[in-house]
């Protein structure tokens, strides 16, 4: 599924800037850019691939916060429907 996580470019606690990595599945190599919120790509086993983005919310109260949502990419998504999959 995920063989391995590329390089990442200007990832950083600091939401305000534009940023991308990339990761290969076998032999198709995928590019994530995000603008204004930072992403990560996870995986907790190796059927479950997440994207994980924080994104910066403004607080009066309590100022700057980083908000998570991960959102789950079923183990098909990167299927690309060969048999080798």
């Amino acid at each position: 599924m995920l063989d391995r996580v590329g390089k990442r470019e200007n990832f950083s606690e600091k939401a305000d800037n534009v940023r991308g990595f990339t990761f290969e599945n076998e032999n198709i190599q995928i590019m994530i850019i995000t603008f204004d919120n930072i992403a990560a790509i996870c995986v907790e086993k190796k059927s479950q691939l997440y994207v994980d983005f924080k994104t910066k919310q403004i607080d009066a109260k309590n100022g700057d916060e980083l908000v998570s949502k991960k959102i789950f990419v079923p183990p098909t998504a990167l299927n690309d429907g060969d048999d080798a999959d």
